[in-house]
């Protein structure tokens, strides 16, 4: 039941990573001050909002990125008059398709956001969303930082408009992700998928 309440809290706010079969890989100890993250100025929560493409993600719970069974996800961001956002993630998982919802309220700062409700998901402490950098038609650079009771979660996501990763956001990417302290095993570049994600 633990295990099942563990795997439900984490998979739905996409930081943990279960292989096929089952293990649950355990993070990678880091220490990130939040500070340390790249704002985007004068963050606009308009043009921000829409689908977008999980193109590339860095996680402390990945080991090993090539063997990685991660697939491209789609998350939608959908804007409320209250300034917060309604996200919708939708990926490929079995012969199923999953999407999960969850609202980010905005924090302290433009561009950086909370979890909405977070005592309606048990055991986590934590869950801060930073848009670090983004030209809001091609690409975002996302970090989050996740608590779960004790441990500590860390991802880095690169979004893209499309599903086409060029060489350029690559190289963006492994930069943002080198910088916060990740490195190439903890790294996964997704290949475009048509099941789900799109409807």
């Amino acid at each position: 039941m633990a295990l099942d309440l563990l795997w439900l809290s984490l998979t739905l706010l996409g930081i943990l990573q279960i292989q096929a079969s089952g293990k649950i890989h355990v993070p990678r100890s880091m220490k990130i001050n939040l500070s340390k993250i790249h704002l985007e100025s004068n963050f606009n929560e308009d043009r921000f909002q829409g689908k977008w493409y999980a193109l590339a993600v860095a996680e402390n719970t990945i080991q090993n990125g090539s063997d990685s069974q991660f697939q491209m996800y789609s998350s939608t961001f959908y804007l409320n008059d209250d300034h917060s956002y309604n996200v919708t993630t939708k990926r490929h998982k079995g012969r199923v398709c999953d999407c999960r919802i969850m609202t980010l309220v905005p924090s302290y700062v433009p561009g950086q956001f909370e979890l909405d409700n977070i005592k309606c998901y048990p055991g986590i402490l934590l869950y801060t969303m930073r848009v670090s950098f983004t030209n809001y038609n091609q690409y975002a650079l996302i970090f989050v930082k996740m608590q779960f009771k004790h441990i500590l979660f860390y991802e880095a996501t690169l979004y893209g408009r499309t599903k086409h990763l060029n060489a350029d956001l690559k190289d963006r990417f492994i930069d943002f992700a080198t910088f916060i302290g990740f490195n190439e095993e903890n790294m996964i570049f997704h290949d475009p998928v048509e099941e789900c994600i799109d409807n």
